[in-house]
């Protein structure tokens, strides 16, 4: 993906992609739209550089079933 003249991964492809070939079924996926670059209610390194806070996520799977 091109942004600003810059070539950037497509972080939300890229994981739907992975999730997708280890059996992850889509209808178990939700993807919240958001991205920490452009809303700058969320800790970004990508878009602050090392003055960026520092933040946290988590997936699980429940049950046996993916």
């Amino acid at each position: 993906v091109m942004r600003e003249g810059k070539m950037c991964m497509d972080l939300i492809k890229a994981n739907m992609d992975q999730l997708l070939s280890m059996g992850v079924k889509l209808e178990y996926i939700f993807d919240s739209r958001v991205c920490t670059v452009c809303d700058p209610g969320y800790f970004s390194y990508r878009r602050d550089g090392s003055k960026a806070g520092r933040m946290i996520s988590a997936m699980m799977f429940k049950g046996t079933r993916i």
